[in-house]
């Protein structure tokens, strides 16, 4: 055997690939966090981790499971996502069973992130025919995108097989209505908040079900209705879902509940439409309760 075959021949023998594990897709348990056990075995439990030491030094924690919190933004071409505090931030990768267009429902949002840690490389180059050096080194996780060419690009990156909402829940007391919230005040003068960013508490009345706002005011198949006492408004831009929750738009059972929307205002004859940016399912308050 030529000598120049020799390195490549021995690295063949030598490497042998980890078989992923079959996972537990979406498709399988309805979850977005796939299945740890080998993950967990290769690179251990996620531990916790500032942003801040991740990216201004990725080598600290380069291959080790991480769980970290941040914002979820894209980088300038819209092609990859960012997690960032401040100034400081890493690339997210996402693992093979992320659905990515699930993700993009997290956008702008405080986010817990678990996955790799691992930092960019520069220009890498090929451990096998057709096999990235980053693909060899972790045989479980996508190869790493390169940083070449990419200067606004961050050091560190985190390739990440869950991710989830961290917005803070506040205290129900909080939210006690009384006839100077901020519900009441939006309905009675909506012109007044126009394109303001607002957060809301009312009780989800689904496609209008009692009649609390004229029937033509209705613009969108998908808007809903929430209301505190007889002041009422249509929320619209989203779905009455979350994270383990959903409502039937059509039950009037569901009016149980109380919803908190945040979202930004728009009025059209004297009608407050609340284009919805997150939503949190919400018990009575207790002076609302039968």
């Amino acid at each position: 055997m030529p000598r120049a075959q020799l390195p490549l021949a021995l690295a063949a023998l030598l490497w042998q690939p980890v078989p992923p594990d079959p996972g537990i897709g979406p498709d399988r348990a309805g979850s977005y966090a796939g299945n740890m056990s080998s993950r967990y075995g290769f690179y251990g439990e996620p531990e916790e981790a500032s942003l801040e030491a991740l990216a201004r030094d990725p080598r600290q924690l380069h291959r080790r499971a991480v769980r970290v919190v941040g914002r979820l933004e894209q980088t300038r071409d819209g092609q990859w996502y960012l997690l960032r505090e401040g100034t400081d931030e890493v690339l997210l990768v996402p693992a093979d069973e992320i659905d990515e267009s699930r993700v993009l429902e997290l956008m702008s949002l405080p986010v817990e992130v678990e996955g790799v840690a691992r930092e960019l490389p520069e220009k890498q180059g090929s451990c096998l025919p057709g096999k990235l050096q980053s693909k060899c080194e972790d045989p479980l996780l996508p190869p790493l995108p390169d940083r070449m060419r990419r200067h606004d690009w961050p050091r560190g990156s985190i390739t990440y097989w869950s991710i989830s909402d961290a917005t803070p829940v506040k205290p129900l007391e909080l939210w006690e209505p009384s006839q100077h919230s901020t519900l009441v005040r939006l309905a009675a003068a909506p012109e007044q908040f126009e394109q303001q960013k607002v957060t809301v508490l009312g009780q989800f009345c689904g496609t209008n079900l009692y009649g609390d706002l004229p029937a033509e005011s209705r613009r969108e198949e998908s808007d809903w209705v929430i209301r505190e006492g007889d002041s009422a408004i249509w929320i619209t831009g989203k779905d009455p879902k979350g994270k383990g929750w959903r409502l039937d738009v059509r039950s009037e059972s569901e009016s149980r509940w109380w919803i908190e929307v945040t979202g930004e205002v728009e009025s059209r004859n004297g009608i407050a439409y609340l284009k919805a940016r997150t939503l949190a399912l919400k018990p009575a308050p207790a002076s609302h309760r039968q």
